[in-house]
């Protein structure tokens, strides 16, 4: 689980802060997204692979997909506990 969350904050820092609190412009004769640091005002290109957006967005779906069965295991095995410890007291009857 920890290496999903990681890659995740990765992802968010490195892709999603840029892309939801910058300002782009296409750069069309090199064929990729600029985005300029609303703090830094430094340029930075982003995106040059096509599909490259996609990818991430894609991974990030799996990765969500993978915490909820993971978490939905835990869950399972936390109820499974608490159930047993909640009839222990009567197994001797």
């Amino acid at each position: 689980m920890k290496e999903i969350i990681n890659e995740g904050m990765t992802i968010n820092t490195t892709a999603r802060l840029p892309l939801a609190h910058g300002s782009w412009y296409i750069n069309k004769p090199a064929g990729l997204a600029v985005h300029t640091s609303r703090s830094s005002l430094k340029e930075r290109d982003f995106f040059g692979e096509p599909g490259e957006l996609d990818r991430l967005a894609d991974r990030l779906f799996l990765m969500r997909s993978q915490l909820w069965d993971l978490i939905a295991e835990e869950t399972e095995v936390l109820a499974h506990r608490a159930t047993e410890e909640a009839i222990r007291p009567f197994a001797h009857y």
